[in-house]
């Protein structure tokens, strides 16, 4: 089977670096490429342009209530303990980074947070002095060896991977939960989230405005900034993969603990 070329690769940069939806832009208009490729590529820009648009607006929508609930129930799954170390993959503002650094007591040995946009992490790095950020991609291959990770926490991450490898739908999310077990060590946790079945991210954001409102001296511009998070919202919903209800149909679930077995 023909490997698929991964998203760093066809645009030639390292994987230490940033890549933007205007690199793959610039990319698309110097070169000449198949059908698939140039496909791939398009759909990788409208992503990558989807979450650049979105990331100043992180620390807002962290403000409202049910966030912070959900963040606390991460919480409650992880079971840190000292010296191990942990990703937090599908980071954005890597609020769980900071959580499993709490919950090592500042013990953890390393904490990687990785993600296609790093902009709003980088703010973590003076509270987290373990913490290294990694520009990487759910949808191809990791960059780690085998069992490198004691943890991974990944809120609201996994539902939004477009593909993995090439695939779509359930095989592509099996395939990405393959490579995650991967990089996890025996006894391993993979502790995740993902919205319910019919979800609507913005009526969430509605009922959040009063948490927000509460907030205000600290968010610039806040009020012209609310009819956006109605069509953020529903663009959230239109992300969503339909695939994780198939695979793991808990109508009255969002959250998730997986534990890696010995073999």
């Amino acid at each position: 089977m023909k490997r698929t070329v991964g998203l760093y690769e066809l645009i030639g940069g390292a994987k230490k670096e940033e890549l933007t939806s205007r690199d793959i832009q610039a990319f698309l208009s110097k070169n000449t490429l198949d059908p698939e490729t140039r496909k791939r590529l398009l759909l990788w820009s409208d992503e990558l342009e989807f979450w650049e648009e979105q990331t100043p607006d992180y620390p807002l929508v962290e403000r409202a209530k049910y966030h912070r609930d959900l963040v606390s129930v991460m919480r409650t799954l992880m079971e840190v303990e000292s010296g191990e170390i942990w990703g937090d993959f599908g980071c954005g503002p890597a609020t769980m980074s900071k959580v499993i650094w709490e919950k090592s007591k500042g013990t953890a040995k390393k904490i990687i947070a990785l993600d296609i946009v790093l902009d709003a992490a980088k703010l973590r790095i003076e509270e987290i002095p373990v913490l290294e950020l990694k520009y990487g991609n759910l949808c191809e291959g990791l960059d780690f060896e085998d069992a490198v990770f004691d943890g991974i926490a990944g809120n609201i991450a996994i539902p939004y991977v477009i593909e993995f490898e090439g695939f779509h739908g359930k095989k592509g999310m099996l395939g990405l939960f393959r490579e995650l077990f991967r990089v996890l060590k025996p006894g391993g946790q993979l502790v995740w989230s993902t919205p319910k079945e019919n979800f609507h991210p913005e009526i969430c954001f509605i009922s959040a405005i009063p948490d927000v409102m509460r907030e205000r001296k600290n968010v610039p511009n806040l009020f012209s900034k609310l009819p956006g998070y109605i069509s953020y919202g529903r663009a959230l919903r239109k992300k969503q993969r339909k695939e994780l209800i198939l695979i793991f149909p808990l109508k009255n679930g969002m959250l998730f603990f997986l534990k890696r077995l010995d073999s």
